[in-house]
């Protein structure tokens, strides 16, 4: 669309509409529509272009930054001590929730609360 002839050419702001205006007509886009024949490939097209822009600044920020961070956020992930309830507190929250559910169904049946069985 262009006649650039290197990828490299093409990375310049001034490019980055015939990028869009390419990925639209490889893709099927319709304006009149707004729909594309091919949803994925233009995703696709934009995770590609910006790995070769990371590769033209030398700047492999997944590899570099991205990869580090989430290596760290996992490992303090599994680091993080989990406490448990007791077993007391437990029962506890058993004896509240059925108490609950009893003056629940009470007050839905008309009945007082002897005479329902959970």
């Amino acid at each position: 669309m262009t006649g650039l002839q290197k990828l490299f050419d093409f990375l310049k702001p001034q490019f980055f509409d015939n990028f869009v205006a390419a990925t639209k007509v490889i893709s099927g886009y319709n304006p009149e529509t707004y729909y594309f024949k091919t949803s994925s490939l233009p995703l696709h097209m934009g995770t590609s272009l910006k790995q070769v822009c990371d590769v033209a600044t030398k700047m492999s920020w997944n590899c570099e930054i991205s990869s580090l961070a989430l290596k760290n956020l996992n490992e303090r992930k599994y680091q993080k001590t989990k406490l448990l309830p007791l077993t007391e507190d437990v029962m506890k929250f058993q004896k509240f929730l059925n108490e609950a559910a009893k003056r629940s169904l009470c007050s839905i049946k008309g009945k007082p609360p002897d005479q329902i069985i959970l």
